[in-house]
């Protein structure tokens, strides 16, 4: 796990470590994070990507089964969105991406 970036008092800095975790998941992806926009940050944080059309969400890895648990709602959004459930539908790139000790989906 690599959550750096720490605050004086020695807590790990999530805005700026999702903003890294985003940019390298974005890159890694082949997509352009030019412009990004920080929608919401609390446990999680999301982004839109204009340059990209799309938006990104950003998890810490906080533990083993995280990436598990967004791999499989992943599948399963495209699952519903194939069989016509109002969804949005996860972008067709391998996914969750782990980037910094976060997850990210797009």
């Amino acid at each position: 796990m690599m959550l750096k970036p720490r605050a004086e008092n020695g807590v790990v800095d999530f805005p700026a470590v999702a903003a890294t975790a985003l940019r390298y998941a974005a890159e890694r992806c082949g997509l352009d994070c030019h412009g990004e926009q920080l929608i919401r940050l609390f446990a999680t944080a999301v982004y839109y990507l204009p340059a990209a059309d799309t938006i990104a969400r950003i998890a810490p890895v906080t533990s083993p089964e995280t990436v598990t648990r967004l791999a499989t709602s992943v599948r399963v959004t495209r699952w519903l969105s194939r069989i016509g459930f109002p969804t949005v539908e996860p972008l067709r790139v391998g996914q969750p991406v782990a980037s910094c000790g976060c997850a990210v989906t797009f």
